[in-house]
């Protein structure tokens, strides 16, 4: 008796383990993990993209010319929260005068400057212009340095714009081959695929990317040729 309850017992024990493992399977069936993260597709993707723009990036916010005005007036003014207004909108040519105007009311002063370009960056979802992105590359070819620099490039890859970001790119390299950029080898390249990837992917899809990736080619030559350790400190980026 006592032997026939522990052979029930085993066989009960089996029977649940068996079925266990059936269940984790069906779960696995039932339960797709999607972990693909969803890249940049630049500031207005419905309108860049070319295609039919799906539901959820259709303009949600209706412009009357009278609240366009007064955007663009608050911009006049130097009011920087009207560039996140012009954003809001979905409003692409809205958003590219509403940053005219602020780069206008900047003018020469450097702090006014220095204001709008931080707040661009700091927002996160705010672009740049290859207008903005022109006049900080000029700013910083008369002070480099390497924080300038990091600045530089950021922007010009928040122009998405390739020859733009070429720009600053050479002018970085420059700098650095005069001995006037304060970074190794490394970290300049480094720093330049970081920024590559902050481009839209339209733009690093167009003819203008395929030349940036030809130039950025030619510069790791040159730090080689100078017997540089390129490819321990900066070769091992994907330019796609």
């Amino acid at each position: 008796m006592i032997l026939l309850a522990i052979i029930l017992l085993f066989a009960l024990a089996g029977l649940g383990l068996s079925l266990l493992r059936l269940s984790r399977r069906e779960m696995r069936r039932g339960a797709e993990y999607n972990f693909d993260s969803a890249p940049f597709e630049g500031l207005f993707a419905d309108q860049s993209s070319g295609g039919e723009a799906e539901p959820e990036n259709e303009t949600t916010d209706e412009t009357t010319p009278e609240d366009r005005q007064a955007l663009l007036e608050r911009a006049r003014r130097g009011d920087l929260q009207a560039l996140s207004d012009a954003h809001a909108t979905r409003d692409a040519g809205l958003y590219r005068e509403a940053l005219s105007a602020l780069m206008a009311h900047a003018g020469a002063r450097q702090e006014r400057l220095e204001d709008l370009v931080s707040h661009v960056v700091q927002k996160g979802d705010l672009r740049a212009s290859p207008e903005l992105a022109d006049l900080m590359i000029r700013k910083w070819e008369k002070t480099p340095g390497r924080n300038a620099a990091i600045e530089m490039l950021h922007v010009s890859a928040l122009s998405d714009d390739p020859p733009t970001f070429q720009r600053a790119m050479d002018s970085a390299f420059s700098a650095w081959s005069a001995g006037r950029l304060d970074l190794s080898a490394g970290e300049l390249l480094s720093l330049i695929a970081k920024e590559y990837w902050v481009l839209s992917p339209d733009a690093r899809r167009s003819g203008g990317s395929f030349l940036l990736k030809r130039r950025v080619s030619e510069i790791r030559r040159r730090l080689a040729r100078r017997g540089l350790d390129v490819d321990e400190e900066g070769n091992n980026h994907e330019w796609q």
